[in-house]
């Protein structure tokens, strides 16, 4: 079965002049424009695209693959707004529409909002919601103290509200946040409180001194290891980071401003650089 919204394996059955036929184990059938490929396709290959409506509801595919799909939460940015609601960039041939009725937040030209991406089933069109309460499970196999994933979305007078292990509700509070927080990074933080109504308060080590001085000694060890330089700098992308150093970006860039100011490394060109090495 062919479905909106979804990231699906493809295969190609067909091809003409202004694109490609692709169908799946059930032979439904869905047309990709040639101007949406990516270069020349064969016919038996197999395609991993996305499916969307155009503006007249037909379905089309894509190679140009989201990071997001139909069910998952997402942090969007806002393109444009009307008096019916706004659009969200999702990086797919459509925007995603989300309905005044179903925002939690008067939704700003600019602004980023966590929603769940959902299907209308009358018209098969994705939606957004950011009111999430239906949507976010009840804590059932977290505990105090458990290593999570959090990712702040949206910042409050008491501090940010987060979504755990991409499922669950959380707040960090101000004054146990001793950096900059950015909407939509993802962290690794800890369960502080489980508290009795379903909510969790939750800790965000990553950004605090502690994790920023473990992630400079982790750095100070690389750097000896590597004759004192290191081929990354705070402008490498964070897939690079994360595969040499096994933390995130915004990690990366807190320690080695941590280290600068300490006068322990140099920010050289596309590197950085340990002071005074010896072999």
């Amino acid at each position: 079965m062919i479905e909106t919204g979804k990231i699906q394996s493809l295969k190609v059955a067909d091809e003409d002049g202004s694109g490609y036929y692709l169908v799946c184990e059930d032979n439904q059938e869905v047309f990709m424009p040639g101007s949406l490929a990516q270069g020349k396709s064969i016919v038996g290959e197999m395609l991993e695209v996305y499916i969307f409506l155009d503006k007249d509801g037909n379905q089309l595919a894509t190679p140009n693959l989201p990071k997001y799909e139909l069910g998952d939460f997402a942090l969007l940015k806002v393109k444009s707004e009307t008096k019916f609601g706004a659009f969200l960039d999702m990086g797919t041939p459509r925007d995603l529409f989300v309905p005044k009725k179903f925002q939690q937040f008067e939704m700003k030209e600019g602004e980023f909002h966590l929603v769940k991406i959902l299907l209308e089933e009358d018209s098969g069109r994705l939606y957004g919601s950011s009111k999430l309460k239906p949507f976010l499970k009840p804590v059932s196999s977290l505990n105090v103290g458990q290593t999570v994933k959090i990712q702040p979305y949206y910042r409050t007078s008491m501090g940010y509200k987060v979504l755990i292990e991409d499922k669950y509700p959380g707040i960090i509070y101000h004054n146990e946040i001793f950096s900059e927080v950015e909407l939509g990074e993802e962290y690794t933080g800890s369960i502080k409180t489980l508290r009795d109504n379903g909510e969790i308060d939750a800790l965000m080590q990553e950004v605090g001194f502690r994790q920023v001085e473990l992630n400079s000694q982790e750095i100070l060890r690389r750097l000896k290891l590597a004759n004192g330089k290191l081929k990354l700098w705070d402008k490498s992308s964070p897939e690079e980071i994360k595969d040499s150093m096994g933390m995130s970006k915004g990690a990366f860039k807190k320690a080695i401003g941590f280290l600068y100011k300490k006068n322990q490394i140099d920010l050289g060109q596309r590197c950085i650089e340990l002071k005074n090495f010896r072999t």
